[in-house]
């Protein structure tokens, strides 16, 4: 074995080639990824833990701002994540 240490490369993804991705079906249909910065992310499912603190969060902001917030679950679309195609 060789002693050389292999540095990885970052490649940030298009918004082009992330579609590209999806109909390829390199991206699953019910595959949770999230685009940052031009990086594809998977995500981990949301557990019991992360919506039970989601939903304490709302409450206590409702509270304190005498219920003048709403919390709709928010879909993003691919061009708000991964920005302008590059």
């Amino acid at each position: 074995m060789s002693d050389m240490a292999v540095e990885a490369i970052r490649r940030h993804v298009s918004v082009t080639e992330y579609n590209a991705m999806a109909q390829a079906g390199i991206l699953g249909d019910d595959e949770r990824v999230e685009g940052l910065d031009g990086d594809v992310i998977v995500a981990p499912p949301q557990g019991p833990p992360h919506v039970s603190v989601v939903a304490r969060i709302a409450d206590v902001l409702r509270s304190r701002l005498d219920a003048r917030l709403a919390f709709p679950d928010v879909t993003f679309t691919v061009d708000e994540l991964m920005g302008p195609d590059r």
